[in-house]
């Protein structure tokens, strides 16, 4: 039994360390490298990349949370009263307060900044415009033997040759553009979808800092509290 209990602290502690590494690459290195793309591109259209990132961070950390809590768990419950250590309390505790922290403060940031839709490109219109073109003109010179209407008239050949001049004319043609309204109207809702993106974003690595504290403190404790139960 105490080889099996030993066994199961080793995965909660591994659990919670897991957690607390996915938390902290979110909040100290992913989530700012992806601010900073939001920040310095044309268009500010990253919602993709931020889409893919809370997916992983959000099944991850909860999922880790809630198998280092339950087998924090299982270890306390399943120890004889000399066993019970309170390291295994905290342990508990610290799992539930990260995974409450996690759904109660950036869960609801996250929803908000899925919700930021991508910027649609406005269609471009036909217009009619006059332009001025080259139009390829062929004439044909026709050119006669001098022994026309002489005996050797069978012997005469006709020469045809084909010369090509430009000319300038004017053409109405339609052409599709996108108008300067629709173009000021453009850069004028990525620069909004820009800013939203980069509050949000802020807002959120404060959140993910703060489970990352949490479960980073409760794997501290874990670490400590087995060494000293184990040796």
């Amino acid at each position: 039994m105490g080889r099996c209990l030993t066994v199961i602290k080793l995965i909660g502690i591994g659990s919670i360390g897991i957690s607390s590494t996915i938390a902290g690459i979110a909040s100290y290195s992913a989530l700012p490298e992806l601010k900073a793309k939001v920040e310095y591109a044309e268009e500010g259209n990253e919602t993709g990349l931020l889409k893919k990132l809370v997916n992983v961070v959000r099944y991850s950390y909860i999922s880790f949370n809630s198998i280092s809590a339950y087998m924090f768990y299982l270890a306390y419950s399943n120890s004889n009263v000399t066993g019970k250590h309170p390291y295994l309390i905290y342990c508990i505790i610290g799992s539930t307060v990260g995974i409450a922290n996690y759904l109660y403060g950036s869960f609801k940031q996250e929803k908000q900044l899925l919700s930021i839709k991508p910027v649609e490109e406005p269609k471009p219109s036909k217009v009619k415009k006059v332009v001025k073109q080259k139009k390829p003109k062929s004439v044909l010179e026709e050119e006669r033997s001098p022994l026309d209407g002489s005996v050797y008239n069978d012997l005469g050949k006709s020469m045809n040759v084909e010369e090509e001049s430009t000319s300038e004319e004017e053409v109405e043609v339609e052409i599709e553009e996108i108008s300067e309204v629709a173009n000021d109207e453009l850069k004028m809702q990525h620069l909004i979808q820009k800013t939203e993106l980069e509050t949000g974003l802020s807002k959120l690595t404060q959140g993910y800092l703060q489970s990352f504290y949490i479960v980073a403190v409760t794997f501290g404790l874990s670490v400590i509290g087995f060494m000293g139960d184990t040796y």
